[in-house]
């Protein structure tokens, strides 16, 4: 027993190691794409915007090897799924809380108003 808990620890030690170069790999990279960027002027936008997606492409298809990653992608498909369950209000309903909302506000800033106006009635008596 005890040897198979020392075994799982090391390769958990082992992923750990790989995830941490991976991430440093990472940063690195991701340093290298700003440097360059600051200091790749004369090439166009157009270039410039292309070699940033493919930048942001590798450091996703990176951050999806390391459990970090893998661990984001199953909270997104999690979240996804809750997603689905949603029931959304419909257009009608909507409509009737922006309504109510507005109304509100107005109700709201005009009572506001009747207040500052009345403060600065009495402001001007003294």
């Amino acid at each position: 027993m005890n040897k198979k808990v020392t075994q799982v620890s090391n390769e958990k030690n082992a992923m750990s190691t790989l995830d941490t170069a991976l991430w440093f790999f990472l940063v690195f990279f991701l340093a290298f794409a700003f440097y360059f960027n600051y200091t790749s002027s004369q090439y166009s936008l157009p270039i410039r915007m292309l070699a940033w997606f493919i930048v942001i492409a590798a450091s996703i298809a990176v951050a999806s090897l390391t459990q970090k990653g893998k661990d984001f992608y199953e909270f997104a498909q999690l979240a996804y799924v809750e997603l689905i369950k949603v029931v959304w209000p419909s257009r009608e309903e909507v409509m009737k809380m922006a309504l109510m909302v507005a109304v509100m506000v107005a109700a709201a800033s005009t009572l506001l108003w009747l207040i500052d106006t009345g403060f600065l009635w009495i402001m001007r008596q003294i």
